[in-house]
């Protein structure tokens, strides 16, 4: 049985959990704490309590928050606003994950007016700190492109069962909320959003009103509101069970969702806790986004100089692939050598170029000055076209319909079984994912 559940967890513990879409996550929870401690005003904040005593909150642990320590209010704002600004900047997480879970901490233990997004906050960022302790990145937008290690590391592990942590949290919190509604009378019986979007103090705001009064004015309408939510949570708190493309649908569901009571109730950090939380839990493993990688190539494109060299990436740990840029490299022109740089992808910043491992790994690419990216047989067709004899000529053939078709297909064919060709060893080997 220890044999079998070996084999489950170790294909799960070699994916890296390091990524942007972490980073997202982190990014949103500390613009929520951010944006409360920018907007309000710190005497807001600490209001006094109902038996007179005069905030910051400094009994027991509390005495150690930042607001405590500070020698005054002003002070322990700033600072915050600092450590969060970097936090959501995504500069390294190794360093910035601390001091971000002791400020959202101190918000929790110190300040009396609070809402659930802050004590969401608090909770996230602790669970976060395995997974960015462990973190090598400079900056939490960037891929995680080291070689993939025999075997998972320590951190791997404890980054892994920190997120496994955090999912349990979520799924926990959706199924409280779900199942504590049962128990009141209102949201059993399928008009609690009725009462609730009429309220005086907590209802629909005035350019949401009309809607909401229409909405809510017919039985099927409050009901679908009412049960709707409920079903929705309780969906989200199984949603871990669930495969990649339920999971990913529910996360969409449960943003709109977070958004909509956001706009109805102008929660805006509690909004900004669940997202960050919700794209912890939902998204795949080591899932990167592309936006922040297309952010960046396009600042290397308008910032690009025309004179550099262009430069082929290539699986520097598969022979097979070595031994084919050498044959290119010794056909090159002269003139041309100089302006075309060979270099394996595992020694590159990818993020830079707006490329990720995974899609390195299975094609050869060529980045050009003006900041394009071409790959697979593209990229040779532009490099026969820079040889010597007669390979030109060829390059011209694979550059256009028809040849660029069979040449599109042999080379995916090639890559395919590259590890069985001459040079080839097992880790050249890809999936065919």
């Amino acid at each position: 049985m220890l044999s079998r559940l070996g084999r489950w967890a170790r294909p799960r513990l070699a994916v890296p959990v390091w990524s942007s879409g972490v980073g997202l996550a982190r990014t949103l929870i500390a613009l929520g704490t951010l944006g409360t401690l920018v907007t309000t005003d710190p005497r807001a904040l600490m209001s006094p309590l109902a038996d007179g005593v005069i905030p910051p909150v400094c009994g027991g642990p509390a005495q150690f928050g930042l607001w405590c320590v500070a020698p005054d209010l002003a002070v322990g704002r700033w600072l915050s606003v600092a450590v969060l600004v970097l936090a959501a900047g995504g500069w390294r997480p190794r360093w910035t994950a601390v001091p971000h879970w002791y400020v959202a901490w101190s918000v929790v233990v110190n300040v009396p007016l609070i809402d659930g997004g802050d004590q969401i906050s608090a909770v996230l960022t602790l669970l976060l700190l395995p997974i960015c302790l462990t973190d090598p990145r400079r900056w939490h937008w960037s891929s995680y492109d080291r070689p993939a290690p025999a075997a998972p590391g320590t951190g791997q592990v404890l980054a892994r069962v920190s997120l496994l942590l955090i999912q349990i949290q979520m799924a926990g919190l959706y199924l409280q909320a779900s199942v504590a509604k049962l128990g009141v009378r209102e949201w059993a019986d399928g008009t609690a959003m009725y009462y609730w979007s009429r309220h005086p103090t907590f209802g629909s705001p005035p350019w949401l009103r009309p809607a909401m009064d229409v909405l809510t004015s017919s039985p099927a309408g409050v009901a679908a509101l009412t049960w709707g939510s409920m079903a929705l949570e309780f969906a989200l708190a199984v949603a871990i069970l669930l495969g990649p493309g339920p999971r990913r649908a529910l996360l969409c569901c449960g943003l709109v969702f977070h958004c909509f009571i956001a706009l109805h109730m102008g929660l805006v950090s509690f909004y900004a806790a669940m997202a960050g939380g919700l794209l912890l839990a939902l998204l795949p493993v080591g899932h990167h986004l592309r936006w922040p990688a297309a952010v960046v190539a396009a600042l290397r494109r308008v910032t690009a100089s025309p004179a550099g060299p262009a430069v082929v990436l290539y699986d520097g740990d598969c022979g097979f692939c070595a031994r084919s840029i050498g044959f290119v490299r010794d056909r090159l022109r002269p003139e041309a050598a100089g302006e075309i740089d060979f270099a394996p992808w595992q020694s590159c910043d990818l993020p830079v170029y707006g490329l990720t491992p995974d899609r390195v790994r299975h094609a050869v690419h060529l980045l050009r000055p003006d900041g394009g990216v071409l790959s697979g047989a593209a990229v040779f067709a532009q490099l026969a076209g820079r040889c010597r004899s007669g390979w030109p000529v060829v390059g011209r053939v694979m550059a256009g319909p028809p040849g660029s078709w069979a040449a599109g297909a042999g080379y995916r064919l090639v890559a395919t079984h590259r590890h069985r060709l001459p040079g080839g060893t097992a880790a050249c080997a890809v999936s065919d994912s």
